[in-house]
Order: structure tokens, then sequence, then C-alpha cells
């Protein structure tokens, strides 16, 4: 393949085309998808029995860490078809912002992120990490501490909306450690428990 059928590719890894955006573009282009559903097994995006065009259609169009896995393998691809390119940092920078705003206690949905990171954004590019960091704590409520989850954390959202953690209790009808964590929906006053077990 040439650079100008893999010109959609160079956009994306030089921060030119978002995800979302090349996913569509791949999905309608026959002859990129032909030329991507072509590359040898790239791992660990790719296999034998999983083709590279397949990973990339199927990855949360939202988001650092997918933004970051396509980048890598689109990345790796060029390479091996010897098309130069620039790599952008647009995708590592979100995935440090991420990682820098988020407490230990949350892994917040990349979608979902993204989504409290535009609206942060529309206050203005500066003090971006604080004011993110800020809302992503008046969003995610707890009504002492947070939870201490025994594997990653699995914070319930419902319409779009965090339920709140009100406590973790331990569970002894399960063989091993286990603990419930409940959580309320402050709109409904449902309750809802997730159990997690070590």
């Amino acid at each position: 393949m040439n650079a100008e059928t893999d010109r959609p590719l160079i956009d994306f890894v030089e921060g030119e085309i978002s995800l979302h955006a090349l996913q569509k573009i791949i999905s309608q282009n026959k002859s990129l998808e032909e030329s991507i559903r072509s590359a040898p097994p790239i791992p660990p995006y790719s296999s034998l029995s999983e083709d590279l065009f397949d990973y990339l259609t199927q990855l949360s169009p939202e988001g650092s860490e997918s933004g970051i896995n396509a980048q890598d393998a689109i990345c790796q691809l060029l390479d091996l078809r010897g098309i130069n390119f620039k790599k952008s940092d647009i995708y590592e920078s979100l995935f440090n912002l991420k990682a820098k705003v988020e407490p230990k206690w949350l892994d917040i949905d990349d979608r979902y992120f993204m989504e409290i990171l535009n609206s942060v954004k529309k206050e203005g590019e500066k003090g971006v990490s604080g004011r993110l960091k800020k809302e992503i704590l008046s969003k995610f409520k707890y009504a002492d501490k947070p939870p201490k989850w025994l594997q990653s954390p699995q914070w319930p959202i419902r319409n779009n909306v965090p339920l709140k953690f009100l406590k973790q209790t331990k569970n002894n009808s399960l063989h091993d450690e286990a603990y419930d964590y409940i959580f309320i929906n402050e709109d409904t006053g449902e309750m809802e428990v997730v159990t997690q077990s070590a």
C-alpha cells in the first residue's frame, strides 16, 4: 500500500483526526479497510484470529487508553510499511492527565471522563487539571470515606450520574474474602450493591 491510501492513518497518529473520525473513515473506505486487514499481526493489538481492522473498529472511540492503543498499533503498521509520520502526543497527554486527576479509588470510563473534561474545558484551558479534579470529586460522592476496592474500581453510574457511595461491609456468604459496596441513587433513593472478592 502507499502513503496516499494510508493518509487517514497518518492523520490520526499525527493528531489531525480523532479516533471516532478514523473509525468512520476506515469503515467506509474499502481500499483502506483492505490495506489494514492485510497487515501482519501487530501484538498485542492483532493476531492471526483478529486482524487490525477489527481491533480498531471495536475500540471505544473516546478516551485516552483507546487513543494510545490505536495510535501505537497504527504507528507500528506505518513503520512496517516504511511510511514517515510525526507522532502526536495528544493521546499520551490525555492519558497522563487522567492519571494525574483521577483518585486511586476510581477508574472512570473513558467516555464519561471525556464528558467531564469537555465540560471543564468550556471554562478555558488555564487550570484545567485542578478544575477537573474538583469536578470529579463533586460527581463521585461518598458518605464518610471512599471505597477500598478488593479488585478494580466498579463505581456504578446510572443515567449518566455516578451513584453515591455509602459504605462497604464484609460479605461472609462467599468462601473468599469479599465485600459488598453499597451505593445509593440520590435521585430515586434506590440502593445498589457491588460485590467483590479476592
